[in-house]
């Protein structure tokens, strides 16, 4: 099943208060909550590509897929890709314990991405 998987990236984008930010985007107080709390069977692909475009994402970053306990897709199936991933949790407290050569590698590299 696929359902969307929004906490790891606003983690990642250091957002602390998903619902206040999903609002203040422009997403209805149900619609952020929704989002937010189920596991949706539905939503719209407005909304998806809405939050894309605040999340600076693409939609792999926000879906992910579980299997049904009977399913039988191969290992190399695409959808393998959407399994549950874990993304860096707290990547502030992370940040704080990474040695200063490797976050001015990091930097460097982010700084490389950006000109490209």
């Amino acid at each position: 099943m696929l359902y969307l998987n929004l906490r790891p990236v606003f983690d990642l984008r250091g957002i602390e208060n998903p619902y206040s930010f999903l609002v203040k985007a422009g997403f209805s107080s149900y619609n952020a909550h929704k989002l937010l709390n189920t596991r949706n069977y539905t939503f719209q692909l407005l909304h998806i590509e809405k939050l894309c475009r605040i999340l600076a994402c693409t939609p792999n970053d926000l879906l992910c897929w579980v299997p049904a306990s009977d399913d039988l897709i191969s290992e190399t199936h695409p959808l393998q890709e959407l399994r549950s991933r874990i993304m860096a949790g707290n990547w502030k407290k992370t940040m704080k314990t990474i040695p200063l050569s490797q976050l001015r590698e990091l930097a460097k590299m982010i700084e490389d991405q950006k000109g490209k």
